[in-house]
């Protein structure tokens, strides 16, 4: 089989590009719906990822200071969506947790967003769709990988 030329080969940034950021605009739409922005929305989400956060890590992820970290968590707070708690072992840390009022609007966005989805791939293919997940999941996962990296020892970006 001859190689494909790099200008023949599709390329997947551009596509993951486009879909991430159409996936934005139309979730945008949906949280106005609940008064939630796509920063809290992924901010409840990374939260409840692993049944709570610390603050100071909400902020070292996510590249804020730890101000905005708290000005984030107490908004919110203010919508019963997250509760903040002292941690045990150290009671000046504080471990944000999401409150089941916030369970079940993430799983009322994602049915949504989901059921969107679905209804836009409805003709393309079952194997076809299969294939897309399993590069999407590749590519989600080396992402991973290169973020820890960069966590570690500050790798930079690959050329």
């Amino acid at each position: 089989m001859p190689s494909e030329s790099r200008s023949a080969r599709p390329e997947l940034w551009p596509a993951l590009r486009d879909a991430l950021a159409e996936t934005r605009l139309l979730g945008a739409q949906l949280l106005r719906r609940h008064r939630l922005s796509v920063g809290r929305y992924f901010t409840l989400h990374w939260i409840a990822s692993a049944d709570g956060r610390r603050l100071s890590a909400l902020a070292e992820e996510f590249g804020i200071s730890r101000p905005a970290a708290t000005a984030i968590v107490a908004s919110l707070e203010t919508h019963g969506w997250v509760r903040r708690e002292r941690t045990v072992a150290d009671r000046r840390g504080v471990v944000v947790r999401t409150t089941p009022k916030a369970a079940a609007l993430m799983r009322e966005l994602d049915r949504d967003l989901e059921r969107i989805v679905r209804r836009s791939t409805e003709s393309v293919p079952t194997a076809r769709r299969l294939a897309t997940v399993e590069t999407i999941d590749l590519a989600r996962r080396g992402m991973h990988a290169w973020r820890e990296r960069g966590a570690s020892h500050r790798s930079g970006v690959p050329r």
